[in-house]
């Protein structure tokens, strides 16, 4: 039809605003028409593209303020059916608890829930003698209900949502109002049917898209730290938890470390280690299964001393194992889902067991009845156990990979410092050179928040910067005394000798700038090529400071090492000249921090 947008089985008007209904399917016909030019503004409200979900929730909140306005009453909820777990969930509130909104109510518990259940509707006189009232709008608000009216939302043969009226303004609902009501909640019908649709693509477009950049970061990167790190973000992301963590395992203490702990406890959480069977996550350590605790209070396992020492509200858990070869490797966990199952538990309805009956297998059933008001509890779902559970294994790889990459780095890290060993034993003078040349410059990098593969650098740069020095004769290298201007240009060579050494391995070429260029002066008066500046690279200036401090602090064969503070006094005069004024002040700063004297600093 020409000009005109067709909405599953009613036709608007598109071009043409402002024009009454058009046509509507014989089965959808009503006498008065009202309502249905009322629906004409709400579906000007429609998105001509892609669904916004503020937009959503404006047109779910109209939608339920024509149904209260035609049934004359004071408050009312409409549900959406949740398509993975049947549960209905708060998508428009008037008149009660709008800070249920996103939250779902147990499958078939209450009236919403039997109504979407059984499809049929529901008229509720008296509803505080109603056992199947459990008081969902009514929630802490102060709110009285009376009356009840609740109808279901369909599309076909399909529940999809629920509209519940409550107290009537003048007398109680009758069987005309439901009558009214299902006439209204088909055409109400083909509206929720849309925004569901184009709902469910926005969304499975964005967790596909979540999904595939967790995937790539997962194998490309090889840092440890970094991929641990995203994958939490990602995963917590995914599942709308408020925070996640992954401990991974000392399998010689066979206990549980936080690896990463998003949010502002990690540093906390960092001094805590728990024991396999302790805890929750202690529990699926041990048990090798995953699990869902919607309410941590209730449980036995729970492991109260983090939130002791963090001040952290842990509410629900959803916790799984990350294995690989059938080995527990370490566990992933995510706490306080934002939105979720919604439970409501009533001081009339007697004792409730766990939300999760089957996620706390092992636990005594705990009564959840709450004393007084009304209570909601939100949760984790299956849905997200599936979803998190299906990622274990691609964590699992990444980690064994990263890890893999780090025995290899840290086994060419400890070949290197043999070299640097069996280097520095050709010079008697020079012992533990190259390790305090290292802490120096650690130091500065610590300072100036050198992180990552740029720190990893400087620290090989560090360990091999006097590596040419396997080129110079032992006459000049081990001489007892001072060295006359011939031999000291020939210790000069020991830069490029280094850097030529090291030009034959390709995979640590990024270091080499720092070997060659480690004798430079700031102002251009160094050696081997005279570069000033910025032009100077930034590990070869760090390095310069490091080990030129080293070589006044300690005794040489022509005279005794010099002081700290004559050193320091030494640094900030050449600075500017020699030194880059800022690594002179970044090293300078983290020697008052430290406080300690040059021979007290550990290996990194």
């Amino acid at each position: 039809m020409k000009g005109q947008r067709i909405l599953y089985g009613i036709c608007f008007p598109g071009e043409n605003r402002g024009h009454n209904v058009a046509d509507i399917s014989a089965k959808n016909k009503t006498k008065d028409c009202s309502f249905l030019k009322k629906l004409l503004i709400v579906y000007e409200l429609l998105p001509r593209q892609s669904v916004d979900p503020a937009v959503t929730n404006k047109i779910y909140n109209e939608l339920l303020s024509l149904i209260i306005k035609e049934l004359d009453c004071k408050a009312g909820s409409l549900f959406i059916i949740d398509s993975e777990d049947g549960a209905p969930v708060f998508s428009a509130v008037k008149g009660g608890d709008e800070s249920l909104l996103g939250k779902k109510l147990e499958k078939g518990k209450g009236i919403v829930g039997k109504v979407a259940d059984t499809g049929r509707n529901y008229l509720s006189k008296d509803a505080s003698r109603d056992p199947a009232w459990m008081g969902e709008v009514s929630s802490n608000k102060g709110f009285s209900t009376s009356d009840i009216l609740a109808c279901p939302i369909k599309y076909g043969d399909d529940v999809i949502g629920v509209v519940e009226v409550l107290n009537k303004k003048q007398g109680m609902f009758h069987k005309q109002d439901m009558k009214k009501l299902s006439k209204l909640t088909p055409h109400i019908a083909v509206f929720i049917k849309y925004l569901i649709d184009e709902a469910g693509q926005h969304a499975l477009i964005d967790m596909q898209a979540k999904l595939y950049e967790l995937s790539k970061m997962l194998n490309s990167n090889l840092d440890t730290k970094a991929v641990v790190r995203g994958a939490m973000e990602a995963i917590v992301s995914l599942v709308n938890a408020e925070v996640g963590s992954l401990l991974l395992v000392d399998k010689e203490k066979k206990e549980l470390f936080f690896e990463v702990a998003l949010g502002d406890s990690e540093k906390t959480l960092k001094e805590i280690r728990l024991k396999f069977g302790q805890g929750i996550a202690g529990w699926v350590a041990q048990e090798k299964k995953p699990i869902i605790v919607n309410d941590t209070s209730k449980d036995e396992r729970f492991y109260k001393k983090a939130d002791e020492k963090t001040g952290f509200i842990t509410r629900n858990i959803l916790c799984v194992p990350v294995l690989s070869r059938n080995e527990v490797i370490g566990v992933m966990q995510a706490l306080n889902k934002k939105e979720g199952v919604f439970t409501p538990f009533d001081k009339t309805a007697g004792p409730e067991m766990s939300p999760q009956p089957e996620a706390n297998a092992g636990t005594k059933p705990q009564n959840t009845q709450t004393a007084g008001k009304n209570s909601y509890r939100t949760g984790f779902s299956k849905r997200d156990l599936k979803l998190l559970t299906s990622l274990t294994d691609q964590v699992a790889i990444a980690l064994e990979n990263a890890s893999l990459h780090e025995e290899l780095k840290r086994t060419f890290v400890e070949v290197v410092e043999s070299l640097a060993e069996a280097i520095e034993k050709r010079d008697p003078y020079t012992g533990g050179h190259t390790k305090r040349v290292v802490q120096y410059s650690l130091m500065i990098a610590d300072e100036i928040h050198l992180d990552g593969e740029e720190r990893d650098r400087l620290k090989m740069g560090a360990l091999l910067h006097d590596v040419g020095k396997i080129g110079i004769d032992d006459s000049v290298l081990r001489k007892p005394a001072k060295l006359d201007e011939i031999e000291f240009e020939k210790m000069k060579a020991h830069p490029s000798i280094g850097a030529d050494i090291l030009g034959k391995i390709p995979q640590i070429k990024n270091i080499i700038p720092g070997i060659l260029h480690h004798h430079e002066w700031y102002n251009g008066k160094g050696y081997p090529d005279g570069l000033s500046g910025s032009t100077l690279p930034e590990i070869a200036r760090i390095i310069s400071i490091a080990d030129t401090y080293d070589a006044m602090t300690t005794d040489r064969p022509y005279r005794k090492g010099l002081t700290h503070d004559f050193a320091i006094a030494e640094l900030k005069k050449f600075s500017g000249t020699q030194f880059d004024p800022r690594f002179v002040d970044a090293f300078i700063k983290a020697f008052e921090k430290h406080k300690q004297s040059p021979g007290d600093f550990k290996t990194p």
